[in-house]
């Protein structure tokens, strides 16, 4: 600290800083007390300038973050409104699909006034199946039992219960291999066994066997379950025939049917729990 007073900087300074005071003190004196002040306010002047730009940058800066903190409360009141309106376009959609589905259950309740029904959601579609299988959120507990019949909202035939857990259950589709529906075709009244075929179901395609060689069936006929030898009743559409071809070792031909159920968007379906069977 010593030597801080004996150096040369400090000793300089004192001695301006004297020299300072004493003319200073002198123009006081002499009733020259404005030049003082004009001095002053000169040797002040720049540093005002620049604390009254600093505090414009502030105020400015200011202003900027309480816009950007306004645009961001704004923005987010914004796409909670859209999260909302969203959430009830969404319920519409919903409601609306209900009233639909409950519409066609009605219509074929009315069609068919001795089936007993339950209706059921898809829950899961078997991965590599083509929706040849897949699982239901009903069970045995709601009285789901293995062989019941599985109709789409339109009333075409999906399937039929495969299996049966106590709240779940897994649907065969007509286009799975394991399938075998007794059918005839509505404008012609031939019968025949439609069943799943491995080559025909990745097309979603099903097939019916045994029909005569000179059998009238042609594109666009309607097939129907005849509700003999069968699980499902008599007289529900399966759907409609795609292709006729003929079988030259076994000199029949076959029809290829593409299911009235559109078994990849089938979200809801009806379970039919009781029906009056033909023996």
């Amino acid at each position: 600290m010593m030597r801080f007073f004996k150096s040369r900087f400090f000793i300089v300074t004192l001695c301006i800083a004297m020299v300072l005071t004493v003319i200073l003190s002198a123009l006081a004196a002499s009733g020259h007390a404005s030049v003082i002040t004009n001095g002053v306010n000169v040797m002040l002047a720049p540093f005002s300038e620049g604390f009254g730009s600093v505090g414009l940058a502030i105020k400015g800066y200011k202003q900027y973050f309480d816009s950007v903190d306004a645009l961001r409360a704004e923005n987010e009141a914004l796409k909670n409104e859209v999260n909302d309106l969203k959430g009830l376009i969404y319920d519409a959609e919903a409601m609306k699909k209900e009233n639909e589905f409950y519409k066609n259950f009605l219509g074929i309740k009315e069609e068919h006034s001795d089936y007993i029904f339950l209706d059921a959601t898809v829950i899961n579609r078997e991965a590599g199946n083509y929706v040849s299988v897949f699982s239901l959120n009903k069970g045995t507990r709601d009285g789901i039992e293995k062989n019941m019949p599985i109709i789409s909202e339109g009333g075409g035939i999906v399937g039929y219960i495969s299996e049966a857990g106590v709240n779940w259950a897994k649907a065969s589709t007509v286009i799975d291999t394991s399938s075998s529906v007794g059918v005839y075709v509505e404008r012609t009244g031939e019968a025949g066994v439609l069943s799943g075929e491995f080559s025909l179901k990745k097309e979603g395609l099903c097939r019916i066997n045994y029909l005569s060689g000179d059998s009238d069936v042609t594109v666009g006929d309607r097939v129907m379950t005849s509700g003999l030898g069968s699980i499902y009743p008599e007289g529900i559409l399966v759907g409609t025939v795609e292709r006729v071809e003929f079988d030259d070792n076994l000199r029949t031909k076959y029809a290829i049917v593409r299911p009235f159920a559109d078994l990849t968007e089938t979200e809801r379906v009806m379970i039919i729990t009781g029906f009056e069977k033909i023996d």
